[in-house]
């Protein structure tokens, strides 16, 4: 479940947009404005301004697909993270078996185009915003190192408008993977060898020093496998005095359908075949199970079906407060999303149940005591 620390994904940007907007109506309030020219200058923000309200919605959009795989995969998820001594910020870090993960939302409008030398939008080379990843990358792993940490930190542009040539299978340039929202899940929910323990600890270390907005905590299904190493080699007079076996034995067994104990690495296969070998049937094991969750899981509305219902929620919550609201924050369960919407000392609270709503109209509204009564 998603810890809400008053406060979500985008809200950052959100603030950036609306300093920009107070900076340019006090402009134009001093150059003498009147006050219905003020009150149109509201609706018409220009590109900059409206770049950051974009960024905001693409930012929720992306947290909401994370939280709702974190709770199947088991990693943890920060939203939202401030930068120490600067007004930049980063927006999710992922924490999980693989490591740990910072991902960079974009939305970009217009066709991407993804090489080896990077990324470009139209004509728009994209260098500076795969730099910026970069440094945050670095800055998130020093950190780490200088809590005791040595673990993968990897950087992610995730495209959540999912544009024409978005890949849908992470692609990495210039050492960040970069994709749709569906292949930054993927690429972030591979197994590896971190465990819940120390990944609990490294969202600790985290949030104590970025003060996210909003955290999904370590889940307890992380696929952890133990970290490779290369197989021993066996003494050779051990070698020389093992165990033979006769042919005409071996082809008996073979045709009796019988094993006389665990399975051998064959004639030219090492020990270390065997161990990739154990390590696919695992893959494949829990590939399997994991798609007879999705089945079961069919009738539920998924995450994206949710969020398209935000229009038909956010008029009910207008209708309930009695004017504009602001939110929503998103609390993410298997069985339910929890929206909360406030207007001055009105808190609306609207669950839309995954297993039975289809529509906003299935949402169960609680409105508080400060909410207009009708």
């Amino acid at each position: 479940m998603s810890d809400d620390r008053n406060g979500k994904a985008g809200d950052g940007a959100r603030e950036v947009r609306a300093r920009l907007a107070a900076a340019r109506l006090r402009r134009l309030h001093a150059e003498g404005a009147s006050a219905d020219e003020l009150i149109a200058a509201l609706d018409d923000a220009p590109a900059h301004e409206l770049a950051w309200a974009l960024g905001a919605e693409g930012e929720e959009v992306v947290a909401g697909i994370l939280d709702a795989a974190a709770e199947l995969r088991g990693f943890g998820v920060l939203h939202d993270l401030s930068i120490p001594g600067s007004r930049a910020n980063i927006d999710h870090v992922v924490v999980g078996a693989a490591g740990v993960t910072v991902i960079d939302t974009k939305a970009w409008s217009g066709a991407v185009r993804v090489s080896h030398g990077g990324v470009r939008i139209g004509g728009w080379n994209k260098r500076e915003d795969l730099e910026a990843i970069v440094d945050q990358v670095k800055l998130v792993a020093d950190t780490l190192r200088d809590s005791g940490f040595e673990v993968p930190v990897r950087g992610a542009l995730c495209l959540a408008n999912r544009n024409a040539g978005a890949p849908v299978v992470g692609r990495e340039t210039r050492g960040v993977t970069i994709g749709t929202p569906e292949a930054v899940v993927a690429s972030v929910s591979r197994p590896g060898s971190t465990t819940r323990v120390d990944a609990l600890t490294i969202m600790g270390v985290l949030e104590q020093r970025f003060r996210p907005r909003a955290v999904v905590p370590v889940g307890s299904v992380l696929v952890v496998v133990p970290a490779t190493s290369a197989p021993p080699s066996l003494p050779a007079t051990r070698a020389r005095r093992g165990p033979t076996r006769k042919p005409a034995t071996v082809a008996r067994q073979r045709r009796r359908g019988r094993s006389s104990g665990p399975r051998r690495p064959v004639k030219g296969e090492s020990l270390g075949a065997l161990l990739l070998r154990l390590a696919l049937v695992g893959a494949l094991f829990w590939g399997a199970l994991t798609a007879l969750h999705h089945a079961g899981e069919h009738s539920r509305l998924t995450t994206t079906q949710v969020l398209a219902m935000r229009p038909g929620l956010r008029a009910r919550a207008v209708a309930a407060a009695g004017g504009p609201v602001h939110g929503p924050s998103i609390a993410w369960t298997p069985a339910r999303a929890r929206l909360r919407y406030r207007r001055g000392s009105c808190h609306i609270r609207i669950d839309v149940e995954r297993a039975s709503a289809r529509s906003a109209a299935d949402g169960v509204l609680t409105s508080g005591s400060g909410c207009r009564r009708s």
